[in-house]
């Protein structure tokens, strides 16, 4: 992946209602040394979102949807011989609030019957 494109995401996947944040896997070398700034100019105005304000958030709305696949490895070792298995995981998805309860009325012997 273009790395521009992975610091233009990384930037607006920061943005929270008050400020910018990154998040630990974004965070560049230096840390919290390194000044991060997003700008947009709309005919003409420029508004901005830094580590201490975020004034683009009275204006647009902006969401990042990323993909939660992650690539990951399994490596067993067989008497001196590694053997590594590749495989696709999903990060945790965390919830804002939980769901109400569902009731689903059907059942599979109804099903098979039909």
């Amino acid at each position: 992946m273009d790395l521009v494109k992975v610091l233009f995401f990384a930037a607006f996947d920061s943005l929270r209602a008050t400020k910018m944040e990154l998040k630990d896997t974004n965070v560049p070398i230096g840390g919290d040394n390194v000044s991060r700034k997003l700008s947009i100019t709309d005919n003409g105005d420029t508004l901005t979102a830094d580590n201490t304000s975020n004034k683009l958030n009275s204006r647009y709305k902006i969401c990042c949807i990323n993909c939660r696949l992650t690539p990951k490895a399994i490596g067993r070792n067989f008497g001196g011989h590694v053997a590594a298995t590749g495989y696709l995981g999903i990060q945790e998805i965390e919830l804002s609030s939980i769901p109400p309860k569902a009731v689903l009325d059907y059942k599979y012997s109804n099903m098979q019957n039909q």
